[in-house]
């Protein structure tokens, strides 16, 4: 069967590179010299640190401009699906952003756990994916690399990498622009920005953002309490560039950004799916009912709460890049930054009653109350050496992040499990990597790239599992039947492993339009462990199995074709074939391994990915343009042994259509008067996919959907200002992000995290 899917893939991308090629039609062709608007455009990427043409890197990078997103009306980081082929950014409720490409993806958001694909904010990494979810403005572009990074990146981006580059200051001229925008769920938003030189050889920017608007859900009418702003945030950010000479210059970042705003996402599991009596629920999950309703229904929170939402939180953070060019050939570069992130919730129930442990049950009906403060450094030394035979890359890379967090339950005032919870910290990640790549042209049209990366990572954690009377009571691990019946229980770890990672290459010039690379690379994110302490540790109350409390690295080995097609008629075509080889993937799931219920994550076994990208953006006329995108993907488990009696083998990976498509047109009107108005629409299409809740074996399936946005644009003849009207998601499919399903005592039904309904409003702005 095997063999069978590598044959047919191997017809399906003969065929489809076979039709690009051929497809040059004579009617267009004549039209050529007609393609010269200047959205025409020639796109630099730097997340490969070549500095080249999208069409000349031998890459899978989906790059997006300002003026794109702006086009496409994409403020967020959740949107980015709409325009890139292969990846899903969904809300994980307060968890953050959970970004899964091609399959891969990562389901431990907390302290201690690491995303699969790392998110950069201007080549520095973030860590915490609640942290993540950055309003989009003054941007350069956006850069999507796809596949593992584990040669000049490394740092757990076994998916790949989501790289947000903000616009630097010039030093050519002072000016400014102001956008806004006003809609639906009282949506509000502005920013503006100024660039201001200051010598011949220092410029300033500052930029300012304000994004705020309703919740997406509906209240329930029994509840007393408000739901609060979906989003509030306020961010800036003032940059310095300065040329100290001819070889040297220094860019100076530093940012702010409140994020307030509940961020709720999350209605019962039986707003989707038939649930309500368990005995009902065929063996492969439960029956999707959601297309029986409509999207107020979808979206209405079906408990009471027990409290008021509060769900607040900052980052800041400066960086620093020095770029020295040594000699003609010779460029050192030092990329530094330092990281805060706070975050201060007051969680939303959806239990009812208690949770059985192994020490007594816990009353989680109560308040609960999170906090966390986290903050991390990264540095970076890296040299680039560049001649008429090859390019070499290398360096050094450190980082370390340290974060306190305390999660408390409150149950009934007065008994011992009171305030039930997890005090921890500090919790130590630290990673120090060396690498390096070069790419040797072999003649005149082809080129070998070799790279490797030695990457070593510590973490450690200090903290326990409290049980008390009162907030303030003080750790107390000795066991007393009358005084102290649930002792508290530490809750230490420390974990060490270390990775070499690789990557081969071969591209080849076919002429000096298309290109044709392959590539074999690995990946790899480091192990870490779970809550618990093992047996034997003093003042470990609740031990587990060392085999329970540790998990190991997980690794990828990837396999790619691409062919990049840029004719001279205006048809600029990539194409991608990859396969991946997955091992010991790391998934969280619920488990009784800790002597009660609890949620742990482990190394689910191995996994095979095959797919195919076909990318193309066609300049029709010089006012017409037309954007596809089209994805085959088969990704599933080819072992996965939850328990003694279940083995998941032939299951579909999380969020992994095997389908999509990304259909995009735009049309500019020439206005008399030299002003224009350009016509977008663009639908995407995905099929099925299913999120598999391991810990019960339930199989939740989001049926197939497609989801349509358009806008229209006026710009004035000056190009100076402009006014957009648009609506996202005309269908307003309500489809699902998560879901979760579980016998646990009192759980009610189980939730589901859901993405937006449908939005509309107006956009504006104006340069200066």
């Amino acid at each position: 069967m095997k063999n069978y899917k590598k044959t047919l893939l191997s017809t399906v991308i003969s065929s489809a590179c076979a039709s690009f090629i051929v497809f040059t039609p004579m009617s267009y062709a004549q039209q050529a010299q007609s393609n010269t608007r200047e959205d025409v455009e020639v796109i630099i990427v730097s997340s490969t640190r070549t500095g080249k043409d999208l069409a000349n890197t031998a890459a899978a990078v989906t790059a997006l401009s300002s003026k794109a997103l702006t086009d496409a009306g994409i403020s967020d980081p959740t949107n980015l699906q709409d325009l890139a082929p292969n990846i899903s950014i969904d809300r994980a409720g307060s968890n953050g952003l959970q970004i899964t490409i091609r399959g891969v993806s990562s389901t431990d958001n907390t302290e201690k756990g690491d995303p699969s694909a790392s998110f950069l904010q201007d080549g520095v990494y973030i860590a915490r994916s609640q942290a993540q979810e950055i309003a989009f403005f003054d941007l350069d572009q956006i850069e999507i690399l796809r596949g593992p990074q584990g040669t000049l990146y490394g740092r757990n981006a076994t998916a790949g990498i989501v790289n947000v580059i903000s616009a630097k200051p010039t030093l050519d001229e002072m000016y400014g622009s102001f956008d806004g925008a006003i809609g639906d769920f009282a949506r509000r938003q502005a920013t503006a920005t100024i660039n201001l030189p200051i010598s011949d050889m220092a410029a300033l920017r500052a930029a300012v953002n304000w994004d705020k608007r309703d919740t997406y859900l509906n209240k329930n009418p029994d509840s007393p309490f408000e739901l609060g702003s979906g989003k509030d945030a306020l961010s800036a950010r003032l940059s310095g560039l300065f040329e100290l000479n001819d070889d040297i210059n220094v860019l100076v970042r530093g940012d702010y950004s409140r994020l307030d705003g509940t961020g709720r996402n999350t209605v019962k599991l039986s707003n989707f799916f038939d649930v309500l009596d368990p005995s009902t629920i065929p063996a492969n999950g439960p029956v999707y009912s959601g297309n029986q309703k409509s999207s107020d229904e979808l979206r209405t929170i079906g408990w009471v709460d027990t409290q008021q939402a509060d769900y607040g939180g900052s980052t800041w953070g400066v960086m620093t890049e020095l770029n020295w060019a040594i000699n003609s050939e010779l460029t050192m570069t030092y990329l530094g930054s330092y990281r805060e992130f706070e975050r201060r919730d007051k969680s939303i129930q959806t239990y009812d009653g208690g949770l059985v442990l192994p020490f007594g049950i816990i009353d989680i009906a109560g308040p609960q109350r999170f906090t966390g403060d986290y903050e991390q450094t990264s540095n970076e030394l890296r040299f680039t050496y560049v001649n008429d035979s090859m390019n070499l890359q290398g360096g050094i890379y450190a980082f370390e992040e340290e974060s306190y967090i305390e999660y408390l339950i409150f149950g009934e005032p007065g008994a011992d499990g009171a305030v039930f919870g997890f005090p921890q910290g500090p919790v130590i990640s630290e990673s120090l990597a060396i690498f390096g790549q070069g790419t040797f042209n072999l003649d005149t049209n082809l080129r070998l790239t070799l790279g490797a990366r030695y990457t070593d990572d510590e973490k450690s954690r200090v903290g326990a599992a409290i049980n008390h009377f009162t907030l303030d009571e003080p750790l107390d691990f000795t066991f007393d039947p009358e005084t102290n019946p649930i002792p508290d229980s530490l809750n230490n770890a420390e974990v060490e492993y270390s990775e070499t990672t690789w990557k081969v290459g071969l591209d080849y010039d076919i002429n000096d339009d298309v290109l044709l690379y392959t590539i074999v690379s690995t990946g790899y994110k480091a192990g870490g462990f779970n809550d618990g302490c093992i047996e034997g540790t003093p003042d470990c109350f609740n031990p587990i199995l060392e085999s329970a409390l540790y998990y190991e690295p997980e690794t990828i080995t990837a396999y790619e074709i691409g062919l990049k097609m840029d004719l001279d008629n205006g048809l600029r075509t990539f194409i991608n074939l990859f396969n991946y080889d997955y091992k010991n993937m790391q998934l969280s799931n619920l488990s009784d391994i800790c002597g009660g219920t609890c949620q742990v994550t482990t190394n689910a076994g191995a996994a095979d990915i095959n797919g195919l990208e076909i990318e193309a953006r066609y300049y029709i006329t010089a006012s017409d343009k037309l954007n596809i995108a089209l994805t085959w993907l088969d990704a599933e488990y080819t072992d996965y042994q939850v328990d003694l009696t279940t083995n998941l083998k032939g299951e579909k990976l999380n969020r992994s259509p095997e389908y999509t498509a990304i259909i995009g047109y735009q049309h500019i009107f020439d206005l008399e008067s030299g002003a224009e108005v350009t016509f977008d629409l663009s639908t995407r299409y995905s099929d099925e996919y299913s999120i598999l809740a391991v810990g019960t074996t339930q199989n939740f399936v989001q049926p197939s959907f497609t989801k349509t946005d358009v806008s229209v644009t006026y710009r004035s003849s000056e190009g100076d200002w402009y006014v957009q009207a648009f609506v996202k998601n005309i269908e307003d499919e309500v489809t699902i992000a998560n879901a979760s399903y579980s016998p646990v005592p009192g759980f009610v039904d189980g939730t589901v995290n859901i993405t937006d309904p449908r939005t509309a409003g107006v956009r504006f702005g104006l340069e200066f």
